[in-house]
């Protein structure tokens, strides 16, 4: 088994050295890389959701009211008809 000495050990050179470090730096670069994709993600969602809300407020109240009864239409048409009322508490 070959084994460096000295300074080329603590520096990480030589052969083994380099694998090892090649070793290293692809597992910072995948960490790295999966950290972007949810920090990417996490910043899409906050940025939909905001535009999302913005958007809904947007909406003059008689619009938001009909569109609401569109959507209750379209649900109970999927579901075959409305569903049982609410219950009291």
């Amino acid at each position: 088994m070959y084994r460096m000495g000295g300074e080329a050990a603590e520096r990480g050179t030589g052969e083994r050295g380099n694998e090892r470090m090649t070793h290293r730096v692809a597992i910072v670069r995948g960490y790295a890389g999966r950290m972007s994709r949810v920090n990417a993600e996490r910043a899409y969602l906050f940025r939909h959701a905001l535009l999302r809300d913005a958007a809904y407020q947007l909406q003059l109240p008689r619009d938001r009211e009909r569109l609401h009864a569109l959507a209750l239409e379209a649900i109970e048409a999927l579901a075959g008809g409305p569903g049982d009322p609410p219950r009291g508490r």
